[in-house]
C-alpha cells in the first residue's frame, strides 16, 4: 500500500460502505475502482488498518508483484500467510484458519486481468464464508462478477474528494485561504492534483485553468513541479521514468555518479512517488509525463537509461527465483515502448469483457458469430472443434452475459487425430510437432479462429480481451512454454510486435473457403517467453545481445564463454559498454574506474584495454581506440 496510507482525509462514506466487509452478512468481495490518482489505495489501506483493530486478520496483496497466472496468485497468498502449498484447496483452507474474519485486499488489481476470469469462477466461489475479499483497481468490474455472485458482489466507484475535504487535504500540505480555493478550483478534488499544486506553491504560470480532465490537471501540473526542481532530482526522475519500480540496482545502473540511497531517499521525498509492497512507484501519469519529456528533449539519454535498466533486469532476471519472474517480466515490458507489445499484457484500455471457457449453451451464440463471418467450410471446423476439444474454446462475454466473440486456445500436442484430420490447420500444427518434437519437459499452445461479432460496436475490445487470454496462457505456461502455433490470414500480420520473430510453417499456404491461410509459429528459444521478451526488447533498443557484461558476477559472456574480469577491467568495460557507439574521453575513463582528475595516468588505461581485448578474443574489434580522445564500444555486427 501506498506511503499516503495514514493520511486519510474525508471518505466517510467510502470507509463506512466498506466496512460491511466485516458484517456477518456482508458481501464476500467488495471492488473499489477510479481513476489514477483518486486515493484508491490510501482508501484500501484504512480498512486494512480498521480491520485490523476490529480483530480481523489481513492478507494485503499488491497486483502488480504478482504473476497473473492461479500458480503465481496461490504462490503469492500461501508466501503471506506463511502456509506453503500449491494448491487450490490448501491455500483456502490455509486463509480461512487465520481467524474468525479474514480480509484478503488486492491492490493494483489492473495488472492482473489474465487473472480476473479465474478469481471469479473458481478462487472466490472455493473460500469459506468468513474470507472477504476487497479489490482495488482502476478498471471497472467486468460484468461476470455481478451477474455471477448478486448482492454477494458491492461495487464503489470513487470519486474526487468533495471541496471541504479537499482543502482539508490542502491544509494538512500547509496551503491555506485563498490559495487552497485557487488550488481546488483547478484541482476539482482529486487528491494527486491536490498534493501536486500545493507542492508546486500554488503559483502557476501558464495552468490552464478550464482543463477539465484529471488527467490533464496532473499534466500541467506535473510540468510546473518539475521546473522547480534541483538539478539531481531532476535527473533521477528522469532515470526512474523509464522503469516500471526504480530499485537501488536499476538506480546504480542508470545513474553510476549518484549514489544509489541518495537517488532513492530523493525519489521517496516526491509528492507522486508512493512506498509499494514492490519497491517506490511512481504515479503513472506523472511518469508519462517525464518520461515524454525526455523522449523528447534528449533521447540519447532516454535511450541509455533504458539500455542500462534492460542489461541489469536481464542479468538479475537470468539469477531470480521462479516467484520473482512475474516482476521482471513487468520490467521489461515497462522498458518497451511499443504500445502493441505492452498493451499484450497490461492493456490501458477498458475492461468491458469478460472470458472464460465456453458453456455448453454457448453453442448457438459462437456459431451464429461464426456464419457472420465464414463460409461452409469454416463453419464445420468450428462445430469439429466443439465435438471434439470443447474445452479449447474460450468467449468473450459483454455485460449482458451476451458471447461476442470466441477463439481456441489448445495444446496441439493433445488434440485428437480425427479434429486433425477435420481441421488442415490443426493437421499442419500436428505434422510440424512430429517432424520436430519438443524436447522434454516442453510444451506448445495453438492459438485459432479468433473472432469478434461485427454488429457488436466494440470489436476492437473484444479482440483485445480474447488476446488476453493467450498472453494468460503464455504466463501460465512458462518456462515450460517452447512453440506457440498460429495461423494468420494475411502476411502482414507477422509484422505484430507480439508476432515478431514467427515464421511460416513448411509447406504451402493452405486455401479455406477459397482464401489463403498460412500457419505459423514463433519459437520461444530455450528461455521460454522471458528469453524471447528480452530479445525483443533489446531489438527494439538495437542492442546486440550476444556479448553481454554480467556485472553482479564481475563477467563476460562472449559467445556462452564466461570470463573473469578484475575491478579495472569490469569498470572500463562497463563505461565502453554503457555508452555504445560513443566515445569515452580518457579523462573521464580516469575519473570514473580510478578517481583521478587529469591525464597522468592515461598509460594504465591502455593496459587494462590491452587486457580486455585478449579476453574477448575474437571480438576484440568492439572495443575502437579512438586516436587522441579516448575509447568507443562498437556492438557487432
Amino acid at each position: 500500500m501506498g506511503r499516503q496510507a495514514g493520511g486519510l482525509v474525508g471518505r466517510e462514506s467510502e470507509r463506512a460502505f466498506l466496512r460491511l466487509v466485516l458484517d456477518e452478512d456482508g458481501p464476500l468481495v467488495m471492488f473499489v475502482h477510479g481513476i489514477g490518482g483518486v486515493g484508491k489505495s490510501t482508501l484500501l489501506n484504512a480498512l486494512v488498518h480498521e480491520a485490523r483493530a476490529a480483530g480481523a486478520a489481513v492478507v494485503a496483496l499488491d497486483g502488480g508483484t504478482i504473476e497473473p497466472t492461479s500458480r503465481g496468485f496461490l504462490d503469492a497468498v500461501s508466501t503471506a500467510t506463511a502456509h506453503p502449498s500449491a494448491c487450490l484447496e490448501e491455500v483456502v483452507e490455509g486463509l480461512g484458519a487465520l481467524g474468525p474474519r479474514v480480509i484478503l485486499a488486492l491492490d493494483g488489481y489492473e495488472a492482473m486481468r489474465l487473472l480476473d476470469p479465474w478469481l471469479r469462477q473458481t478462487f472466490v466461489p472455493a473460500l469459506v464464508d468468513h474470507v472477504r475479499v476487497v479489490i482495488a483497481s482502476r478498471d471497472r468490474p467486468v460484468p461476470g462478477w455481478s451477474m455471477g455472485m448478486g448482492r454477494l458482489f458491492r461495487s464503489l466507484p470513487l470519486d474526487n474528494l468533495p471541496p471541504a475535504d479537499a482543502e482539508r487535504l490542502l491544509a494538512r500540505d500547509g496551503v491555506t485561504g485563498d490559495d487552497a480555493i485557487r488550488i481546488n478550483r483547478l484541482a476539482r478534488g482529486h487528491p494527486l492534483s491536490l498534493r501536486l499544486a500545493a507542492a508546486a506553491l500554488t503559483s502557476g504560470p501558464g495552468l490552464d485553468s478550464d482543463a477539465t480532465s484529471a488527467a490533464v490537471i496532473v499534466r500541467e501540473l506535473t510540468e510546473l513541479y518539475l521546473a522547480r526542481l534541483d538539478p539531481v532530482t531532476r535527473q533521477v526522475l528522469d532515470a526512474a521514468s523509464v522503469v516500471r519500480r526504480p530499485t537501488l540496482s536499476l538506480l546504480r545502473a542508470m545513474l553510476p555518479d549518484v549514489a544509489p540511497q541518495e537517488a532513492h531517499d530523493r525519489l521517496q521525498g516526491l509528492p507522486f512517488v508512493e512506498l509499494g509492497n514492490d519497491g517506490l512507484v511512481l504515479h503513472e501519469t506523472v511518469r508519462e509525463v517525464v518520461a515524454g519529456y525526455l523522449r523528447s528533449s534528449d533521447p540519447d539519454r532516454s535511450r541509455r537509461y533504458r539500455i542500462a535498466a534492460w542489461r541489469q533486469l536481464r542479468d538479475e532476471g537470468s539469477r531470480a527465483a521462479w516467484a520473482e519472474l512475474p516482476r521482471y517480466t513487468a520490467d521489461l515490458l515497462y522498458i518497451a515502448e511499443n504500445p502493441n507489445l505492452r498493451e499484450a499484457w497490461f492493456p490501458s484500455t477498458e475492461q468491458r469483457y469478460g472470458v472464460d471457457a465456453a458453456r455448453a449453451s454457448d453453442l448457438p451464440a459462437i456459431l451464429e458469430i461464426a456464419r457472420r463471418q465464414f463460409p461452409d467450410e469454416s463453419i464445420a471446423v468450428v462445430e469439429a472443434w466443439w465435438e471434439m476439444a470443447p474445452s479449447a474454446l474460450r468467449v468473450a462475454r459483454n455485460g449482458r452475459d451476451e458471447v461476442v466473440g470466441f477463439c481456441g486456445v489448445s495444446d496441439p500436442e493433445r488434440l485428437p487425430r480425427r479434429l486433425c484430420d477435420a481441421d488442415p490447420v490443426a493437421r499442419r500444427w500436428r505434422d510440424h510437432l512430429r517432424e520436430r518434437p519438443l524436447g522434454t519437459g516442453e510444451r506448445a499452445v495453438g492459438h485459432h479462429f479468433e473472432r469478434a461479432d461485427p454488429l457488436d460496436p466494440s470489436q476492437a475490445l473484444v479482440h483485445a480481451a480474447l488476446g488476453l487470454e493467450v498472453s494468460r496462457t503464455w504466463m501460465a505456461l512458462r518456462p515450460h512454454l517452447r512453440r506457440h502455433y498460429t495461423v494468420v490470414r494475411d502476411l502482414s500480420e507477422l509484422e505484430h510486435p507480439v508476432l515478431r520473430g514467427a515464421e511460416l510453417l513448411p509447406g504451402p499456404p493452405l486455401v479455406i473457403d477459397g482464401t489463403r491461410r498460412y500457419p505459423a509459429l514463433i519459437d520461444f528459444g530455450p528461455a521460454s517467453v522471458d528469453g524471447w521478451l528480452t530479445a525483443l526488447i533489446a531489438t527494439e533498443l538495437h542492442v546486440e545481445e550476444d556479448c553481454m557484461l554480467d556485472v553482479g558476477q564481475r563477467q563476460l559472456v562472449v559467445d556462452g564463454r564466461r570470463v573473469h574480469l578484475t575491478r579495472l577491467e569490469l569498470g572500463v568495460f562497463r563505461a565502453l559498454f554503457e555508452r555504445p557507439g560513443r566515445v569515452v574521453e580518457r579523462a573521464d575513463l580516469l575519473r570514473e574506474v580510478w578517481g583521478y582528475h587529469d591525464e597522468g595516468g592515461s598509460n594504465v588505461i591502455e593496459a587494462v584495454v590491452r587486457s580486455l581485448r585478449r579476453k574477448l578474443d575474437h571480438r576484440a574489434d568492439m572495443i575502437e581506440t579512438v586516436r587522441g580522445v579516448g575509447y568507443r564500444f562498437v556492438a557487432p555486427r
